[in-house]
């Protein structure tokens, strides 16, 4: 994704969330994942993640935003919903 993109697609979702009457979006996430086959891989970005992420917030300027980030989570393949994970 180029931040072009991101600012498209957070000014959309923000724009969703707000005619819903939500004025918060925790769908940010501030990783980075070391290993493709992490479950989180599909949820963070590629690249600069820093530039990327301060996009998405700028971009999402019709709501607020928090960023999320879930320690060791890239590093792992195992989907914390489904249990404890594990570093091998």
């Amino acid at each position: 994704m180029t931040p072009e993109n991101i600012c498209a697609v957070y000014q959309e979702r923000s724009s969703l969330l707000n005619a819903y009457g939500i004025n918060l979006n925790f769908g940010i996430v501030a990783d980075f994942a070391s290993d493709a086959d992490s479950f989180i891989a599909s949820r963070t970005f590629r690249g600069d993640i820093a530039t990327m992420v301060a996009e998405a917030v700028r971009c999402s300027s019709s709501v607020l935003s928090t960023i999320k980030h879930f320690p060791g989570h890239g590093l792992v393949q195992d989907d914390t919903h489904q249990g404890v994970a594990t570093f091998s």
